[in-house]
């Protein structure tokens, strides 16, 4: 009985382990090796991508991106560009449709910013279009030049070179609260007659003018190593005018994000790890229903089967068994 009370007492023991472990740890026990290197493995992978996630709050991306781009947080992009319009509460669209598909509201300013290549015939109609409907249009870069051409009928003309600290030429507003820009001197217009120069130095032309086109033959000065400098920002500011400012992005190779691809990689890490731990859950909450339920109830043996063994048991003590009936009191004794 002691043995019996100490076994009795170690389960118990067991069982208030069992319970000072929770559920966790009653589930980690059950399941096998492999639910378990699945388990560990998705954890990692959620881990992982929660940490990277804070990571790119804190610190940010790597500086990167294709030249001249809004999205483009290295040296020769212009997303400071887009990030200070933006802090002056100035709307800013990022556009994935090409031009020639796109729809561009009248009233935006429309920034073609040294796309990857000259634009297709249909594009510098659609952007002629744009400023036709009385919108307006920066153009930056070479490959710009043919955007500017088709939404002014002039050709300036395009040649690497020009001043590194260009001034106004002009008193426009393009230029309002500018004195000095600094740049490295990446471009000049050649032959801007018919156009308005607006920014340039030592007789050659940087920038110019038409209504509400403007054409800058000098990248550098709206890039980012640059905006800090002098008065470029001021000069990217009073580029755009009033009203909303679209970025060409299509043309720097962005096309349009539709449903899962539109989601940043590490949601989708994050999400797929999220998925694997749910059916990993599911599974593991099945086990807990036990066995297949039997088709019959099992019944106690037969009380047949029952006499047969108490009268076994009798025979091994040596004791005779007991009387078929009871006795009666007339019978002697």
């Amino acid at each position: 009985m002691t043995a019996v009370r100490a076994g009795a007492g170690a389960d118990a023991d067991d069982d208030a382990v069992g319970e000072e472990a929770g559920p966790a740890g009653s589930w980690w026990r059950r399941v096998g090796p492999v639910k378990r290197t699945v388990a560990v493995v998705v954890a990692l992978v959620v881990g992982v991508n929660l940490v990277l996630g804070a990571l790119d709050l804190l610190l940010g991306s790597d500086p990167g991106g294709p030249t001249g781009s809004s999205l483009a947080t290295g040296d020769d992009g212009v997303a400071g560009w887009a990030d200070l319009l933006e802090v002056r509460d100035v709307p800013v669209t990022r556009l994935r449709t090409p031009l020639e598909d796109a729809e561009i509201d009248p009233d935006a300013t429309l920034v073609v910013s040294e796309p990857a290549q000259d634009l297709a015939p249909d594009a510098q109609q659609a952007v002629a279009a744009h400023v036709a409907r009385g919108g307006r249009l920066v153009a930056v870069g070479p490959a710009a030049t043919g955007a500017l051409a088709a939404a002014t009928g002039v050709d300036p003309g395009w040649a690497d070179g020009g001043p590194d600290a260009p001034v106004p030429l002009a008193d426009r507003p393009e230029v309002a609260g500018v004195e000095r820009l600094s740049g490295e001197g990446r471009g000049r217009y050649l032959t801007p007659d018919g156009l308005t120069p607006l920014v340039g130095g030592g007789g050659e032309v940087t920038a110019v003018v038409d209504g509400r086109v403007v054409g800058v033959a000098d990248p550098s000065l709206l890039w980012n190593r640059h905006l800090a400098e002098a008065d470029d920002a001021a000069f990217a500011l009073a580029l755009v005018g009033e009203g909303p400012v679209v970025f060409a992005e299509a043309e720097h190779g962005y096309g349009a994000s539709r449903g899962l691809g539109a989601l940043p990689l590490s949601w989708r890490l994050a999400a797929a790890g999220l998925a694997v731990a749910a059916l990993l859950g599911m599974w593991s909450a099945g086990q807990r229903f036990g066995p297949v339920e039997r088709p019959t109830r099992a019944l106690p043996p037969a009380r047949a089967a029952y006499v047969d063994a108490v009268a076994a048991a009798l025979s091994r003590t040596g004791r005779p068994p007991p009387p078929a009936h009871a006795p009666s009191p007339e019978d002697p004794p």
